[in-house]
Parts: structure tokens; C-alpha cells; sequence
């Protein structure tokens, strides 16, 4: 993210042309920063953003050319090159096409050793499960 924001979005994504994408209905806001990890993420790279988009009715898929021709067709990439969402716009758990993607996920070395640092030090020895807890709105919302 710091080298797109370095060197690249100040020619395809600069102040007064970033946009925040969410799912609803028409002129409904996104509020892009509302909560953490978002407001500290977007706040990082000193992003502010200068109009809510919403999407209806697209889904996502890498697989399938029909889903991505209408992505294209709703926000061409010369009027919406970068599509900043609130949220992840595909469904979870990962659908299983997708899941080759995950090869593309590189930790950086300093993370990968930090993670695994932590698992030496705080998780016991032997087989264990990671949940991903859902708080604040993010739990409201869904499960409310």
C-alpha cells in the first residue's frame, strides 16, 4: 500500500478523485472510516475520501467473465481505476475458486517472523483453531 500511495495514486487515484465503494442502495453513504480497523487503516496513508459510491445487484468472481464484464460496464477502470471498498465485496468463508488466490499473499519477513515469534511464545503446543471475532459494528450489523 505505501508504494501504490507513493507512486502511483498520485496520478490515478489523487485528492478529489477517491471515491469509497459500498454495497446499498443509491445515494445511500459509505462511511469509509467509521470504525477501527478502517478509520486507522485509511488514516495511515492520509486518504480522505471525496465520494461514496454503491453498488446493487454485482457480485464477485474471478471465474466468471459475465460478473466481471458488468464490473467494468458499471464503473469503467478510465473513470473508477481504483475500487476502494468498505468491506471485502466477496462472500466468507472464501468460495473455493478463489482459494488459488491465496498463493498470492506474501507476509512481508518482519510480520512472518513477528507471527511466528507470537505463536512460539503465547499459543500452547499441539493442534489449535483461530477464530476471526467480529466486534463492534461489524458484529452489530450482521448479527442484529
Amino acid at each position: 500500500m505505501e508504494d501504490f500511495m507513493d507512486k502511483l495514486a498520485p496520478e490515478i487515484w489523487p485528492p478529489g478523485k477517491r471515491y469509497g465503494f459500498c454495497y446499498g442502495t443509491s445515494g445511500a453513504e459509505c462511511h469509509m472510516k467509521q470504525g477501527n480497523p478502517f478509520g486507522p487503516f485509511w488514516n495511515r496513508f492520509s486518504v480522505d475520501f471525496d465520494k461514496s459510491v454503491t453498488y446493487q445487484n454485482l457480485h464477485y468472481s474471478t471465474n466468471d467473465p459475465w460478473a466481471r464484464d458488468q464490473w467494468n460496464r458499471k464503473f469503467p477502470p478510465g473513470e473508477y481505476p481504483v475500487l476502494a471498498f468498505m468491506g471485502a465485496p466477496a462472500a466468507f468463508p472464501v468460495a473455493q475458486e478463489d482459494k488459488v488466490l491465496q498463493k498470492y499473499l506474501i507476509w512481508s519477513k518482519p510480520m512472518a517472523k513477528q507471527a511466528e515469534e507470537f505463536i512460539n511464545r503465547e499459543l500452547p503446543d499441539g493442534p489449535w483453531v483461530a477464530i476471526h471475532l467480529r466486534n463492534g459494528m461489524d458484529w452489530v450489523l450482521p448479527c442484529c
